[in-house]
């Protein structure tokens, strides 16, 4: 978590371990927590600097999804190129001899080129809320007229839950 203020929901939410990001090195902690072990995978959506702690958690066989890039949200040219920086550079040839994967998704490229694996993901999705199988946290409800407001309270990494935007008739 990014704050102490969403411990409570994560907790609520079944979590067994938590550890707050901005107060401490979050791979130090998983791997405390794992002791000799490795992950099996991590779901990485920030990207940058977070990237290389994460491939260091994987264990042999191990799986780094990347879907996101948030800490580009500091961005501008020399955000961007710093980004990239952080990431480093990944040889496929070391992938292959820790037996590691990596893989990069990208939701709009799949939208723009295979729009169906969208509409299906969404209809399993709302199947699952409806049949109660999940419950998603709802952290804020605002209007179009609101949208700036919406997506400065996303970019803060403050709110809590999703953030639903109601387009007006």
């Amino acid at each position: 978590i990014g704050s102490r203020l969403k411990e409570a929901v994560v907790r609520e939410l079944g979590a067994d371990e938590i550890v707050c990001y901005s107060e401490t090195d979050y791979a130090a902690s998983v791997q405390k927590w794992l002791g000799t072990e490795k992950l099996d995978v991590s779901f990485n959506p920030v990207g940058g600097s977070t990237f290389k702690k994460d491939r260091s958690l994987l264990r042999t066989g191990g799986r780094l999804v990347l879907f996101g890039g948030s800490e580009l949200r500091k961005s501008g040219l020399f955000g961007g190129l710093a980004f990239v920086w952080k990431m480093g550079l990944t040889i496929p040839i070391g992938l292959m001899m820790t037996s590691r994967s990596l893989i990069g998704i990208n939701m709009l490229k799949i939208a723009d080129h295979k729009p169906q694996v969208i509409a299906d993901c969404l209809q399993a999705v709302v199947e699952l809320a409806q049949d109660g199988a999940i419950t998603p946290v709802i952290g804020g409800k605002f209007s179009q007229r609101e949208f700036t407001t919406a997506h400065t309270a996303l970019e803060s990494g403050t709110s809590i839950g999703k953030l639903s935007v109601f387009w007006d008739e």
